[in-house]
């Protein structure tokens, strides 16, 4: 993006690009997020402590994420 902006590229194409690229990346970690919290949250068999940790976790990652 910055030698697309160097190179004289529309600002509204580039804008264009990096929403793009945001709302694939929004729905990367959507999915992400989803299959952790179903694989280490929410599935039966992990055992209370796993189940916590893999809260915590996820926790940690939203927090950094809504930085």
């Amino acid at each position: 993006m910055e030698r697309a902006l160097e190179e004289g590229e529309e600002y509204g194409r580039v804008l264009q690009t990096l929403s793009a690229c945001r709302g694939a990346l929004t729905a990367l970690l959507a999915e992400v997020v989803e299959g952790h919290v179903r694989e280490h949250v929410a599935a039966r068999d992990v055992k209370p402590r796993r189940r916590a940790e893999a809260a915590e976790e996820l926790v940690e990652i939203v927090r950094a994420y809504l930085k």
